[in-house]
């Protein structure tokens, strides 16, 4: 509730220190005589047909125009992505999904991506096309839709699913 509070009454003095800030006057006595409601005679307030009291506006800094050319300059577009059928969505911390798995007391490594939508079949084509392995190493879970490679290869899986702008 402190941190509240202190936060709270911090916002307020920005606030009032940016209402004031228009004001013709910069010392603290004038600021707390307009604040009651009366001006002292000390304040530029008080006098208003007295110009020399006042502090004068300054000028707003000239800003140099960009010489025009003849062609209008057009924005610059990023390169389109290609258009895949299938797609590999991320992590809830961002990270994508490749895991590493270890069966037969640690003798079977397999690498395995979740979280496919679309074709997985012409993914798992791609990975072994990429992979330079052996087609029927690569494999997809009928019922869980991920795609199984036998061997450790998470971080070149990783590599083209990054290449490829997942």
């Amino acid at each position: 509730m402190a941190l509240r509070t202190a936060v709270y009454s911090s916002c307020l003095v920005a606030a009032r220190a940016t209402q004031f800030q228009s004001l013709p006057f910069s010392t603290a006595a004038p600021l707390r005589d307009v604040l009651r409601g009366e001006p002292s005679p000390k304040s530029p307030v008080a006098d208003p047909l007295n110009k020399s009291t006042r502090p004068q506006p300054a000028a707003p800094p000239s800003i140099p125009k960009p010489a025009s050319s003849s062609k209008p300059t057009l924005p610059v577009t990023p390169p389109i992505p290609q258009l895949l059928p299938y797609h590999v969505l991320r992590s809830r911390t961002r990270n994508l999904p490749v895991y590493l798995d270890w069966k037969a007391g640690g003798n079977l490594k397999q690498t395995q991506i979740r979280k496919i939508v679309g074709d997985t079949k012409t993914l798992s084509r791609d990975l072994a096309k990429e992979l330079q392995i052996d087609p029927r190493l690569v494999t997809v879970g009928k019922v869980s839709g991920h795609v199984v490679i036998k061997g450790h290869f998470k971080q070149k899986v990783e590599a083209f699913l990054k290449a490829k702008g997942f």
